[in-house]
């Protein structure tokens, strides 16, 4: 039978300073405490460190030894909307019935770029954002050049011929 506590448990290093605090009433579980880092280290059934929560850094890590991790954020209907998968590198934002987009803001949280995922649109620049598109080759030549400001588009670029196929 486990053992049932009242109200609070806490965990004492060898100096009896609380390090690890399960608080009943508050529904918390702290980890650390001043001068001393908390970590939460989750473990798969082979001891392989799978996920850890690190105070010092602010740092979430999922996956690791024969793991591949990945994040996945749900909508409240229980489906992934948001899954951000470590092995294949890959991002994947919306699904069926729930388009994604990303909005990308400058430091006034003032929308700079837009990824539209249900129309497939992608807009950059706004008010006091000239928004440009830049395109390179595989030498690393600038071969394309929209400004948004002057609506000038500049086609070819060193060696690179600039051709418009109409």
């Amino acid at each position: 039978m486990a053992e049932k506590h009242k109200e609070c448990v806490q965990v004492l290093d060898t100096n009896e300073i609380p390090k690890i605090i399960l608080d009943a009433n508050t529904a918390e579980i702290i980890i650390g405490d001043t001068g001393t880092h908390g970590n939460l280290i989750i473990k798969d059934n082979a001891g392989n460190t799978v996920c850890t929560i690190q105070s010092s850094n602010g740092k979430l890590t999922v996956g690791g030894t024969n793991q591949n991790g990945s994040v996945c954020i749900s909508n409240s209907s229980d489906e992934d909307t948001i899954k951000l998968q470590g092995g294949s590198a890959n991002c994947y934002i919306g699904r069926r019935g729930t388009p994604g987009n990303m909005d990308f803001r400058d430091n006034e949280g003032n929308n700079s770029v837009i990824i539209d995922g249900k129309n497939g649109n992608i807009s950059l620049g706004s008010q006091g954002h000239d928004g440009d598109l830049t395109v390179y080759a595989s030498d690393g030549i600038n071969t394309v050049h929209i400004n948004g400001d002057d609506g000038n588009m500049r086609l070819g670029g060193e060696g690179h011929d600039g051709d418009i196929f109409m």
